[in-house]
């Protein structure tokens, strides 16, 4: 095992250097046997990664510039169903890839709705959870942090409201409990005779 990690690095650090001197292929080749060394060596694979997608982009536009040349070459020779067939060939790679990069944005631009609902929901559930529990002493600064950091979000506003609405009546509930334990209290030692 170790030995194979001694190897697979060798090769990774003769691909880095291949790399600078722009020579791809040679460095890809040489990550290709690192990895079969060391599987797992996380250096080579990123590199092996990195100088793939490379390549492949270097080879995409090597056939987009071929088919413009051959297209060119028929739109000379006034064939131009072979000129427009040539840059079609190319034009569909383009396009799936502009379609898989809009499904990608808009999957992504989904999940982030998604996670951001959750975590709307998960902050209303504990201010509601502070409101009613024994001491809503922490449920005001929650509240107001829920507000500042869903505050682009139409529903937040009137939720908010909604939220302070009830946490206004858990405190008034609350200190009129309190004023009428201290009424009892003070009726129980007779302060106020003539209340009694």
């Amino acid at each position: 095992r170790l030995e194979a990690y001694r190897q697979a690095s060798q090769l990774l650090s003769e691909a880095r250097r291949d790399q600078q001197k722009g020579q791809l292929a040679e460095a890809f080749e040489r990550l290709k046997s690192a990895l079969e060394f060391d599987p797992g060596h996380t250096d080579a694979r990123k590199l092996f990664l990195r100088i793939e997608a490379e390549l492949e982009r270097r080879e995409k536009d090597r056939k987009v510039q071929d088919a413009m040349r051959t297209a060119s070459a028929h739109l000379a020779g006034k064939r131009f169903a072979q000129a427009l067939a040539a840059l079609d060939e190319v034009a569909e790679d383009r396009q799936r890839v502009a379609d898989l990069r809009l499904r990608i944005e808009r999957e992504y631009g989904e999940d982030r709705h998604r996670r951001r609902l959750d975590l709307f929901n998960a902050a209303v559930l504990q201010v509601r959870e502070a409101i009613h529990s024994p001491d809503p002493s922490q449920a005001g600064g929650l509240l107001d942090r829920f507000s500042a950091d869903f505050a682009g979000m139409p529903e937040v506003e009137p939720l908010a409201l909604e939220l302070r609405g009830q946490l206004d009546a858990r405190l008034r509930s609350d200190a009129i409990g309190a004023y009428s334990q201290q009424v009892r209290e003070l009726l129980k030692q007779k302060w106020f005779p003539e209340a009694s």
